[in-house]
């Protein structure tokens, strides 16, 4: 009874009331949703800096041929013809059989309190396959923040192996010494100059729940579209709201097909 006076005397307080409990009560249940998602994340070791100090002391540390290092002339005109002659001449002469490269393949050291640095990245179901690696970076400054996606085939150098391999490569790990991660990320930071301070992981089951547990995202499209391999089905033009399944097939669609003017 004083429930409905209240409401009859005092409508503006009701309907502030509601409307607040309202905003509570949806934005309770998005919280409750994405911590769920994150309760179910598993939670791994991930210390590169010590990982690196293993590998450098030499344990296990796998042998492979020695490496010359080609000093690069930085000129304002850069002759990349004579400067493959050179190397040529150079390997030509070597007495031993040795792999040059260039010293711009590492990047300059930049200190670790300029940004809060993320790896970010997507793996198949074993995950020993990169498919996606994002470096995300957090200037200390307050800056807009950055991301960058590093191609997974890109070549550069592998602390553990002594030479130059596939970027996802890492993921293999050093024997024991240092996990699939922490090799990855020793080779981002040699690659790039930049620590890596923290690591997210996600699968390909993981991306779609965490996508649910957002709301869905939106996808755009001109014509239906779909792709056989990734088991993606758009069938409604113009922008849309889709769930964690089809965003995946989405992401993951490498031979997309459209249906326009009824081909």
């Amino acid at each position: 009874m004083a429930l409905v006076k209240f409401v009859v005397f005092h409508p503006w307080r009701a309907s502030a009331i509601l409307v607040v409990g309202f905003v509570l009560g949806v934005g309770s249940f998005y919280a409750y949703q994405v911590t769920s998602a994150l309760e179910v994340v598993a939670v791994e070791d991930f210390n590169p800096d010590q990982a690196r100090a293993a590998i450098e002391r030499g344990a296990e540390v796998l042998s492979q041929p020695p490496i010359t290092v080609l000093e690069f002339d930085d000129e304002p005109a850069y002759d990349l013809d004579a400067e493959l002659r050179r190397i040529e001449e150079q390997s030509a002469t070597a007495e031993d059989d040795t792999n040059p490269f260039n010293l711009a393949a590492f990047g300059e050291p930049i200190d670790d309190s300029v940004f809060d640095s993320y790896m970010l990245v997507g793996t198949d179901a074993s995950g020993f396959l990169a498919d996606t690696i994002i470096l995300g970076l957090q200037p200390t400054s307050g800056s807009a923040p950055i991301m960058v996606s590093l191609p997974r085939d890109l070549f550069v150098w592998n602390e553990c192996r002594q030479t130059f391999t596939r970027l996802n490569s890492g993921l293999g790990g050093c024997s024991s010494v240092a996990s699939g991660f922490e090799l990855l990320a020793i080779m981002v930071e040699d690659y790039t100059g930049i620590p890596v301070d923290h690591l997210a992981r996600v699968d390909f089951s993981g991306f779609s729940r965490i996508v649910d547990a957002m709301g869905g995202i939106s996808v755009c499209v001109d014509n239906p579209r779909r792709d056989l391999k990734s088991h993606l089905l758009i069938e409604t033009t113009g922008c849309q709201r889709v769930g964690g399944e089809v965003a995946l097939a989405w992401v993951r669609s490498r031979h997309p097909e459209e249906r326009i003017n009824g081909e």
